[in-house]
């Protein structure tokens, strides 16, 4: 999946051509108009101000974001000391630059480019449809325990197959007594699920050093994080 995403000038978001907008394969919001963006910079500055005036954005597609972020914060006269972008397509960092270098070219030193996450960070941060974009370990609840799923081929087709390769730590993890099963939840709605699925997100990538998809139609919360 991560080959298929991101593989350097093959990938889907790797490869060059547009993905965004009109001319593209989708719509996000900020693509529409910059109210959503406008909208979402006066909650970012609430947050700073019980904070620290830092934002983390996470994959940050063609730089719409955080463009209209920053001129409303601009407006406001609350602008982030810094604005980190995590962005792992060499192809979407240029654009992103580049529109920013083209709008917003007095602030563009506020801004930086990430290779990784920080080690820690105090401020907001954010991801606008991003969880739908990240390479992911599928896995399925089965028989009280949880296995790795895998795409094989047999002959012309591909098919599902189970324990593809021997099961990773994380998964050994899930699979104690320390977890349980939540009401079921739509993988594509992860991006605007509710905190204890941002919970469960946090916990699996400091299990698997990665976010982690947890079955189909299900995600796995430590009894620890629980919903309210």
């Amino acid at each position: 999946m991560e080959l298929a995403l991101y593989a350097p000038g093959l990938g889907y978001y790797s490869a060059g051509a547009s993905k965004f907008g009109a001319a593209g394969d989708f719509v996000t919001a900020p693509e529409i108009s910059p109210l959503f963006g406008r909208t979402v910079a006066r909650q970012l500055a609430d947050i700073m101000a019980l904070s620290a005036p830092h934002i983390l954005e996470l994959g940050a597609g063609s730089g719409k974001l955080a463009l209209d972020i920053l001129t409303e914060l601009e407006r406001l006269e609350q602008l982030p000391a810094t604005y980190a972008i995590l962005e792992v397509s060499a192809d979407l960092r240029e654009r992103q630059q580049a529109l920013l270098r083209e709008r917003l070219p007095h602030l563009v030193s506020r801004v930086q480019w990430l290779d990784a996450l920080p080690s820690a960070i105090s401020g907001a941060v954010i991801g606008n449809e991003v969880l739908d974009a990240l390479p992911v370990h599928l896995v399925r609840w089965s028989e009280a325990r949880v296995y790795e799923r895998g795409v094989a081929n047999k002959g012309s087709n591909f098919i599902w197959k189970r324990d593809w390769r021997k099961r990773r730590p994380c998964l050994n993890w899930c699979s104690r007594s320390t977890c349980r099963m939540t009401t079921s939840v739509k993988f594509h709605s992860l991006h605007a699920a509710s905190s204890a699925a941002c919970a469960s997100a946090s916990a699996a990538a400091r299990c698997c050093s990665s976010i982690t998809a947890l079955a189909r139609a299900s995600i796995i919360i430590p009894s620890a994080a629980q919903a309210r």
